[in-house]
């Protein structure tokens, strides 16, 4: 069987975790295997993309393709340079979303917990961050997107925030 490619895409107040599944993987044995897995494991389908058990406050989303709820991201985030590694198994790869797709996700939603993840991101990561990058990638997202100027309006306002906080000129 091929290893299952997972990337860790963020997380919500309310204990759900994200996963994103390596390409188009809805019908994929490496699919039918996880969610197997899961169900053996005791995990039941509570959302339509999230599984818990019983016991556990924690809901794991997985999504496949390059969709992060309603960001879709130009490039897969399995992709070099996309993701760093968190753990690899001989048949599990997972990764953690790069700082600029995390952020552009959080931000088109724009609710203010997203803002206050996204500048905590920021500020824990600012040496290896490029702030000009992260507008202009944000903005090339945007540009896909059908709600394109309410969008450009939540980066606008981030970058006012970041240079409030002192953080960008």
């Amino acid at each position: 069987m091929e290893r299952l490619n997972l990337c860790f895409i963020g997380w919500t107040k309310r204990h759900y975790w994200r996963f994103l599944l390596n390409g188009t993987v809805s019908l994929s044995g490496r699919f039918i295997y996880l969610l197997k897995t899961l169900q053996d494991l005791g995990y039941k389908n509570v959302t339509g993309s999230g599984w818990r058990r019983k016991e556990d406050p924690y809901v794991f989303d997985l999504f496949a393709g390059n969709r992060i709820h309603t960001t879709e991201l130009l490039e897969s985030p399995l992709k070099e340079g996309n993701h760093t590694l968190l753990k690899e198994f001989s048949r599990l790869y997972i990764g953690i979303l790069n700082e600029y797709d995390l952020i552009a996700s959080k931000l088109f939603r724009g609710t203010q917990v997203d803002f206050d993840d996204s500048l905590m991101l920021v500020k824990a990561k600012r040496k290896e961050m490029d702030l000009e990058h992260l507008e202009r990638h944000y903005l090339e997202l945007a540009s896909h997107d059908v709600s394109e100027d309410r969008l450009k309006g939540n980066i606008a306002c981030f970058m006012e925030l970041l240079r409030q906080e002192g953080i960008y000129d």
